[in-house]
């Protein structure tokens, strides 16, 4: 079938068509449980989706404007509470692109850090981009072996599989920007960016302090999860 798209006359609703636009597709997110339990990330109209079903994100990191669900040309700026904003050259970018996009992911994915350890019990964080491919997988994968000690190429391939089996669009293809995904190869657990030691508790311990029973307080994340990748 052809693709379908939605208009102030003609405004889709979920599962109406078989086929998506990844720009369009709703609700547009894929659950990274394996990276953070309350870390979803997602395309443009993700957050406006999950807010018209009064399931609302605690969190949304943009790396562009969200977009309305029902009226895609509609912008809500107001959605974000953190933006980091580059353009996705789709591999094709120039050295002083390049340069941007690292600043970018690695800025992002500290703000994320910080921002996952603030939240509250059964709340949640979305990061976004336009189609939910390349700069917000580069973000949370880019958190994930800064803040959570995985191996670079696991958590690619753990994105990667996620977004593929859990959203539904024409041509899926996410983290195939590969100048990112080089720059993701690179980084290491050891440092936050920047190259200086991290310390103190992860976002995820943080969160887990805030949302677990007091006697399991303790517990920490599964250290082999990322083997299974």
């Amino acid at each position: 079938g052809s693709v379908a798209t939605r208009s102030s006359e003609n405004p889709l609703t979920m599962n109406e068509f078989d086929e998506y636009d990844g720009s369009e597709d709703t609700p547009g997110v894929a659950r990274l449980v394996e990276f953070h339990p309350a870390l979803d990330v997602g395309n443009g109209v993700a957050a406006a989706y999950a807010r018209e079903r009064k399931r609302g994100y605690a969190v949304v990191l943009s790396a562009v404007t969200p977009r309305s669900a029902r009226f895609p040309e509609l912008e809500l700026p107001e959605l974000s509470t953190l933006v980091f904003e580059w353009n996705d050259g789709c591999g094709r970018e120039t050295p002083a692109a390049e340069a941007v996009a690292k600043e970018r992911i690695v800025a992002a994915a500290k703000a994320l850090d910080v921002a996952l350890g603030q939240l509250g019990e059964g709340e949640r964080a979305l990061v976004h981009c336009s189609w939910g491919q390349n700069r917000s997988n580069a973000i949370c994968v880019a958190w994930a072996v800064l803040f959570r000690a995985w191996e670079p190429a696991a958590a690619v391939a753990y994105a990667k599989r996620t977004c593929r089996n859990e959203r539904t669009y024409i041509n899926p293809r996410p983290l195939y920007n590969k100048v990112f995904v080089n720059f993701l190869l690179t980084l290491r657990p050891s440092t936050d960016g920047t190259g200086a030691l991290r310390t103190g508790p992860t976002a995820l311990e943080a969160w887990l302090g805030r949302s677990l029973p007091s006697e399991v307080d303790e517990a920490t994340p599964d250290s082999d999860a990322q083997q299974e990748v």
